[in-house]
């Protein structure tokens, strides 16, 4: 089979018959790609993300003409990128954005990476002291991400994209030796292939092996609980303590990554695992997020809810506040549960707002800061922030879930019970 007849059948295969969106660069490798998309009988559209920068005009009559020859419909996504530090991985990230956000129900991205793009994430992320999930670097399917020049060198893709009388312009950008893989393409590559002939295709081997390796690895850690409440993830420290560390760390990656945004890294996981083994009670993560011992959970979070505006709750009657559904009733409706209230010290409706700086409920010889009150009572301190108070008048009268201020406390006379129940964020 020749190199096309090979691309067409490998496109068929990864796309298979589902519609894409082409990731058009204006390069030879989005060339071949969206051709062996359309060759392949998928139903395709292209897009073209214009960073705005020198060279992008060339690029963007390049994928013009590339689209005329195809007769596919394109379209042109404004992405400028500022010059500055790690343009690169801004330029990515913003095209990747966009491409996930044009895509309509359905439709998956395709890409024109190739073997070649392979070996040189390989030796980037080598360079990064990443572990076998970040050295597997990239897989034919991710998501809605579909790769089908994966097994394929650049120099073929090229090739077949000259054959084949496809339009495409070289980046000017490729040739900036500022940027760390343009050196790994120009000056390590060629010297790896010149000391042992087929590096290239040894290296794509290796990251094929480490990612049948980190998908056993991630199968495994799925074994280990994860819950949400308000916000943050968490994980059961005994269920982290006793698998093996670099299952525990796929554990974590996977709460960050259920969190949103950044997927973390290996320092993420160093200061995760190190909490669960010294038992350090809070520490910093990338991205703004933070991890807090609560209990028997290692909690990560990127902050805690946002307090509810205030509210109101009629005496007995009912009331959600962000998560909290209050209900003030009688005992027996109540089942039993909850706080006792002496209804007779209550006036009929109480106001609900969450606590504040300095808050203080009555006690038995004083007061207390109601901030003390829920952490003796086990409430995790990013939620305190928007925890409910119940007030009448301007005295506090319970703290649900903590306490009740020592005037309001039931004393025999009409007893009401508080419950708090949680209610989805």
């Amino acid at each position: 089979m020749s190199d096309a007849g090979a691309i067409v059948a490998a496109a068929r295969r990864v796309i298979a018959g589902r519609p894409v969106v082409a990731a058009l660069g204006g390069g030879a490798d989005s060339a071949v790609a969206c051709w062996a998309a359309v060759e392949s009988g998928s139903e395709v559209r292209a897009v073209f993300v214009d960073h705005g920068l020198s060279g992008s005009h060339l690029l963007d009559r390049a994928t013009e003409a590339l689209s005329t020859r195809l007769r596919i419909v394109r379209t042109v996504l404004p992405g400028p990128v500022g010059h500055g530090p790690d343009l690169e991985n801004r330029a990515r990230s913003i095209r990747h954005s966009l491409l996930l956000g044009h895509r309509n129900q359905g439709e998956s991205v395709v890409t024109g990476h190739t073997r070649t793009d392979q070996a040189e994430t390989v030796l980037l992320q080598l360079l990064r002291g990443a572990g076998a999930r970040g050295l597997s670097a990239m897989s034919e399917q991710d998501g809605t991400i579909l790769r089908p020049l994966l097994a394929f060198s650049r120099s073929e893709i090229r090739a077949t994209a000259v054959a084949a009388g496809l339009p495409f312009a070289d980046d000017p950008a490729n040739d900036d030796d500022g940027f760390t893989r343009n050196r790994l393409r120009a000056e390590v590559m060629p010297l790896l292939e010149a000391i042992r002939p087929g590096s290239e295709a040894a290296i794509a081997r290796a990251a094929r092996s480490l990612a049948a390796d980190d998908g056993h690895l991630k199968k495994e850690a799925q074994a280990v609980p994860m819950f949400e409440d308000d916000g943050a993830v968490l994980l059961p420290l005994a269920a982290l303590a006793v698998v093996d560390r670099a299952v525990a760390a796929r554990a974590v990656l996977a709460a960050l990554r259920r969190l949103g945004g950044d997927a973390g890294n290996g320092r993420d996981v160093d200061v995760a695992l190190g909490a669960v083994a010294t038992g350090r009670r809070r520490a910093q993560l990338s991205a703004g997020r933070l991890l807090e011992i609560e209990g028997p959970y290692l909690a990560i979070f990127s902050g805690g809810p946002l307090p509810p505006g205030e509210t109101a709750i009629t005496i007995p009657g009912d009331v959600v506040f962000g998560t909290h559904r209050l209900r003030i009733g009688d005992p027996v409706a109540c089942s039993g549960r909850g706080l006792a209230l002496d209804g007779s010290r209550l006036p009929g409706t109480l106001t609900v707002r969450a606590v504040r700086a300095g808050d203080r409920i009555a006690i038995r010889d004083g007061s207390k800061l109601v901030n003390d009150a829920l952490a003796e009572a086990g409430i995790p301190a990013r939620v305190r922030p928007a925890w409910p108070v119940l007030v009448a008048g301007a005295k506090i009268a319970a703290v649900p879930g903590a306490r009740v201020a020592w005037w309001a406390r039931a004393t025999g006379g009409e007893t009401l019970t508080l419950i708090d129940e949680r209610v989805p964020g």
